[in-house]
């Protein structure tokens, strides 16, 4: 999109600090134009280079940064192309004609008599406005007013999937009821629907409704699931209650698949049934160890109650809230004795009978020290290597590509990574439906043989939590 020919004269574009946190090839993208960096940009960079969550593209801009210092000063500007061939970024700047330039002329008087909080957008606003430059962000705030200032702002869309509806992994189609009988009596039939690897295809009768025929594209063709015979329910503790949730169970249990994404609104199962089938694959022996991880992200900073103290313990436990009650409902039986009898909902009303009660959290205290169960920050995994472990994500919606591709490349192919979450429910602002890293695994995992996704929408009534979680999920 910022590409220059030769026919046209170079342009000017004065990068927004959110464009480098979030797309590390972002400053490989502007063609032959110049890049002008705002000083307060390199400022914001330099300011948490240290911090483990998010440092990590600001120091690759601030390597490069350094990179091109050594050739001339920064405020004369250098050219990406002048990179010699020892430097760690030659392969993507060897062809670039990128000037590379730092500006310390951030103030400009009519934009500082405008606005009474002094804010850093406004200086990289000034900087646009004083170098007479397109402003690149992905800030909606700042493309907001950036056209009072200044002839043209953009945002930078190339971190985002290139799609207007994210893959379900599955397919509808109404057909005669033949087909439905030929794809049963085959067991496989060519594929008529052009479908992905690892695709469901569900057939639904054109004189029955209720008549279904379900398929999934293996290699070239189209085969029959059978779920009645096909699903193993061996120490598994709960059973799926639908369609959508019996094609889930399907593709974790498919020894050839190794990721697996799930996504659907809240209370569709997205948790419970990953972590029981985890849980009785560890049983089985089939993996060592239930890895579990989540991106951290509070629901609303106003709600956020700061730093935990303690050690890393202390600090990750109080954010597993959904491993707990996971934990809970499968082991309700162990955990709620009552007078010697279950509960089966979990929900007494006597008391215990021992003393020393079983919890969630003592139960998964133990399945951690039995060495079926370990948890670790996301943040963490740089460096890891992750052998014959089944490892989930969960609440992948807020995570950044970066942060997706750091733990996608931790696994070899003994293990089995497990990703889960709901792209409606995004708490990190610098993120969307179409950017964050999950909507990233599942468009570009799609044609690959050995990834697979299945969104849990199939079923329209409700969540599986009650009416009162589906109208939360709808219409809040």
């Amino acid at each position: 999109m910022l590409i220059n020919t030769s026919d046209n004269p170079p342009k000017k574009f004065v990068v927004d600090t959110c464009v480098f946190r979030n797309d590390e090839d972002s400053i490989f993208k502007f063609g032959n134009n110049e890049v002008i960096i705002p000083s307060v940009v390199w400022e914001e960079l330099n300011n948490v280079k240290s911090d483990k969550n998010e440092g990590y593209l600001p120091r690759k801009i601030l390597r490069l940064l350094q990179e091109l210092s050594t050739i001339r000063p920064l405020r004369e500007g250098v050219k990406l192309n002048e990179l010699p061939p020892t430097s760690m970024f030659y392969e993507k700047a060897k062809d670039q004609e990128t000037l590379i330039r730092i500006d310390y002329r951030i103030r400009h008087n009519n934009i500082d008599e405008a606005f009474i909080m002094k804010k850093h957008d406004y200086h990289i606003l000034s900087c646009a406005k004083n170098n007479d430059a397109i402003l690149v962000t992905m800030d909606i705030g700042l493309l907001s007013i950036a056209p009072d200032w200044i002839k043209k702002a953009e945002e930078h869309k190339s971190e985002k999937v290139k799609t207007q509806n994210l893959y379900t992994g599955y397919k509808r189609d109404i057909v005669h009821p033949d087909l439905i009988t030929e794809l049963y009596s085959k067991k496989m039939i060519e594929d008529r629907w052009n479908l992905y690897p690892n695709q469901f295809i569900i057939l639904e009768d054109e004189e029955n409704s209720e008549h279904l025929g379900i398929g999934i594209k293996k290699k070239d063709f189209v085969k029959v699931c059978n779920f009645d015979k096909e699903l193993n329910f061996s120490m598994m503790k709960t059973r799926p209650i639908n369609l959508e949730q019996k094609m889930l169970l399907y593709l974790l249990q498919d020894p050839e698949i190794l990721c697996i994404s799930v996504t659907g609104i809240s209370g569709r199962g997205k948790t419970l049934i990953c972590s029981d089938y985890a849980l009785a694959e560890i049983k089985k022996g089939n993996y060592n160890r239930f890895a579990y991880t989540k991106s951290i992200i509070p629901v609303d900073e106003s709600e956020y109650m700061g730093y935990y103290k303690g050690g890393l313990d202390d600090k990750l436990l109080p954010h597993l809230q959904s491993l707990f009650s996971c934990i809970e409902y499968l082991y309700k039986d162990e955990i709620y004795k009552l007078n010697g009898k279950t509960n089966g909902n979990g929900n007494g009303n006597g008391k215990c009978k021992d003393e020393e009660a079983m919890t969630p959290e003592k139960k998964f205290k133990q399945l951690r020290e039995a060495g079926k169960l370990e948890v670790f920050p996301l943040a963490e995994i740089r460096g890891m290597n992750i052998f014959k472990k089944i490892v989930m994500l969960d609440e992948a919606q807020n995570t950044k590509k970066h942060m997706m591709k750091a733990l996608v490349t931790r696994l070899t192919d003994e293990s089995k990574l497990i990703v889960t979450g709901d792209v409606e429910q995004i708490d990190d602002p610098s993120l969307n439906f179409f950017n964050n890293g999950l909507a990233h695994l599942i468009e570009n995992g799609k044609e690959e043989p050995f990834i697979a996704h299945i969104t849990l929408d199939i079923d329209k009534k409700d969540s599986k939590r009650g009416k009162l979680a589906t109208f939360g999920a709808r219409k809040l």
